[in-house]
């Protein structure tokens, strides 16, 4: 009878042992050899791992969740959500679920240039405030600009000058550009003449100052046909007039292409 007592006890002991040390093993699920870094390994071909399924107020009434706890809201926003906080103080945050987008309201962190390809945000999409447009630029830090003395980035003007070069050595109104925004402008000026006026001298004038000018001397035969390119500032929107003068054959008249083109730099 003792004997039989004492090889129960041995068995029981054994089974004791042998539950204890299937406790701190490693489980396996579809494995018979689970890998040594994990304490549960799932292997499937046909079938996968569901997770808790819940709506939203079951989440959040989950009481102390521990950290990094996963379960799968299936209400609102639906998709795999983690508690990225404290059991004492939960911050449930959404997983992506193969977005193609990324919603701003998600971007909590920085995203450096070098996660950014080159061409990748359109202008419209940088900024949350102000406007994308020919009329403002955007800062390095983020905001819009307009221009310094406003205007538009792309701004240009152009007019056709017609008439005659005047009299000699008599300063002649060619024509006039209304309304030119502020800003400073590549001016460009092309005069094509059948006659050598000698040597001539171009510009431009608000009404007040001359805010540029130019010049150019004769030629030996005609055509004379010259270009004159220059820069000017425009400190607030005026009227410009293209002036020339010439040094003889006043009274030339303008022929087809001659003209003025005023191109926004800044």
């Amino acid at each position: 009878m003792k004997k039989k007592w004492f090889s129960a006890s041995c068995l029981m002991l054994l089974a004791l042992c042998f539950t204890q040390h299937q406790v701190f093993a490693q489980a396996g699920i579809g494995t018979a050899t689970p890998d040594a870094s994990a304490m549960l390994q799932v292997e499937s071909t046909t079938k996968g791992l569901l997770v808790p399924r819940m709506l939203a107020t079951q989440r959040q009434a989950i009481v102390n969740p521990a950290a990094g706890l996963i379960v799968y809201q299936t209400d609102g926003t639906p998709g795999f959500y983690y508690n990225a906080g404290t059991s004492v103080a939960p911050s449930w945050v959404v997983l992506l679920n193969g977005e193609s987008t990324v919603a701003a309201s998600k971007i909590t962190g920085t995203i450096g240039t070098s996660q950014i390809a080159d061409g990748a945000v359109t202008t419209a999409k940088i900024s949350a405030s102000g406007t994308a447009s020919s009329t403002t630029f955007l800062r390095g830090d983020g905001s819009w600009q307009t221009p310094a003395g406003g205007g538009s980035l792309s701004q240009s003007y152009s007019l056709t000058l017609t008439g005659n070069m005047g009299a000699t050595n008599a300063m002649t109104t060619l024509g006039t550009l209304n309304n030119v925004a502020p800003g400073t402008y590549l001016v460009n000026i092309k005069l094509m003449l059948t006659a050598n006026t000698g040597a001539i001298v171009v510009g431009v004038n608000n009404g007040t100052d001359y805010l540029a000018s130019t010049s150019a001397s004769g030629a030996t035969a005609a055509p004379f046909n010259r270009e004159f390119t220059f820069l000017v500032t425009l400190s607030a929107t005026s009227n410009l007039s293209v002036n020339a003068l010439v040094g003889a054959n006043g009274g030339t008249a303008l022929q087809s292409g001659s003209g003025v083109t005023l191109v926004k730099l800044y």
